[in-house]
């Protein structure tokens, strides 16, 4: 299963003056393409095999051991460590933040090998945070400070943004950030990848 999204439209562009090649590049005689970002986030309810769901991830890490074959010697290998995620705020990553190397949605319910049945979640993105977090307008779309929030499942929280964002960004009617609690576990999660 996959799901991409490509921005498609006009160039956002300006009147050339030599100052604003600060701001951007000279497409034309009289023209600049300025930088913009295009933002987009989505609500992600997924189950995997039933409702009961755990969100954990694997790290791969480098472990140092004695050889077994000759114990004089040692020998680096790659181990997975797998971390559990309980609490909505860890499950919030934020930008300048490494993700971990593998995301998982994971059923209670195990393969004939004993591993439990996963869904990986991957993210290719190379969006950034674009306001520092509590900026003015920054408010408006706090999903935006970060690249994959899980939470728990709520029906009042069927969506992190609003229309009225955009012609009140400073009082939005609510955001994201709201949604993650130290008390809530993650039990039926939903994603919110950015």
């Amino acid at each position: 299963m996959e799901a991409k999204m490509h921005a498609t439209g006009y160039v956002h562009a300006t009147f050339y003056t030599p100052e604003g090649l600060r701001h951007g590049t000279r497409l034309h005689t009289h023209l600049i393409g300025n930088i913009h970002t295009h933002l987009v986030h989505y609500r992600v309810d997924l189950d995997v095999a039933g409702t009961k769901n755990s969100f954990q991830t694997l790290q791969m890490k480098l472990e140092n051991i004695t050889n077994p074959w000759s114990p004089r010697h040692r020998v680096v290998q790659p181990t997975l460590e797998q971390t559990q995620y309980s609490w909505e705020r860890q499950a919030a990553f934020r930008f300048k933040r490494k993700l971990p190397k593998y995301l998982l949605f994971t059923s209670p319910q195990e393969n004939p090998w004993g591993h439990k049945r996963s869904y990986r979640l991957q993210i290719h993105s190379m969006a950034d945070q674009v306001l520092p977090p509590g900026w003015q307008e920054e408010q408006a779309i706090t999903w935006a400070r970060y690249p994959l929030a899980v939470t728990k499942y709520r029906e009042s929280e069927l969506c992190s943004s609003s229309i009225y964002h955009q012609n009140d960004p400073w009082h939005p009617p609510w955001s994201l950030s709201s949604f993650f609690t130290t008390t809530r576990t993650l039990k039926m999660r939903t994603w919110w990848p950015g």
